[in-house]
């Protein structure tokens, strides 16, 4: 994701370059225009999801897959009719806010968080709107893990793999892996760096 966004001539949290973009295509319908919104559009919405499913003790790799393809779907059918002076920043984000919402409530089978022995990291809402920095710090907070600790923590809490996947990929059982997912949470929420982004945040 980090090569893909230096290929954008402005910061993935550029909000008003980003809607600047928007007004030139809007007017001006070049090629080059469009793909310069197409790639900050899947930007943004993979780590949107990203930092909300990482959080999410049922979600799964495909659960990401499946709410990016549904956001870009939206996007790329609705963008065409709204207003050139539009707010297309905000406007995929609500997008993205919308469509996890409806993904939660169709969910048939909730697990209480206790049962799941996997630590909630606090990641308050108004940092969705720097998710570039957000990963950079959680994957720096991440390698100062001990070794045996930083594969697992990188799979669940970055590419928000379930328990099971992890175990396959690993070949660790289940009840240790949750032991090492809890160890990891509690080492995060004790990073200062970590604490220093969610402090700035609000």
């Amino acid at each position: 994701m980090e090569t893909l966004a230096t290929h954008l001539p402005f910061h993935v949290s550029d909000s008003v370059a980003v809607n600047a973009a928007f007004a030139q295509w809007y007017r001006h319908r070049r090629p080059e225009d469009q793909q310069t919104l197409d790639l900050w559009t899947y930007i943004f919405v993979r780590r949107y999801f990203l930092v909300k499913l990482m959080r999410d003790p049922m979600a799964g790799a495909a659960d990401l897959d499946d709410l990016v393809e549904q956001v870009y779907r939206k996007v790329d059918r609705y963008r065409e009719r709204i207003d050139a002076e539009a707010r297309y920043a905000s406007w995929v984000s609500v997008i993205c806010k919308n469509t996890y919402l409806n993904f939660l409530r169709n969910r048939r089978v909730l697990v209480p968080f206790e049962e799941t022995g996997l630590p909630e990291l606090e990641v308050p809402e108004e940092a969705y709107d720097d998710l570039a920095n957000l990963l950079l710090v959680l994957l720096s907070a991440i390698q100062q893990l001990p070794a045996y600790l930083q594969d697992i923590a990188h799979f669940r809490f970055i590419e928000g793999r379930s328990y099971k996947q992890i175990a396959a990929l690993t070949g660790k059982p289940l009840p240790i892996l949750r032991a090492y997912v809890n160890k990891a949470g509690k080492r995060l929420r004790k990073d200062r760096d970590l604490a220093a982004f969610f402090d700035r945040s609000g």
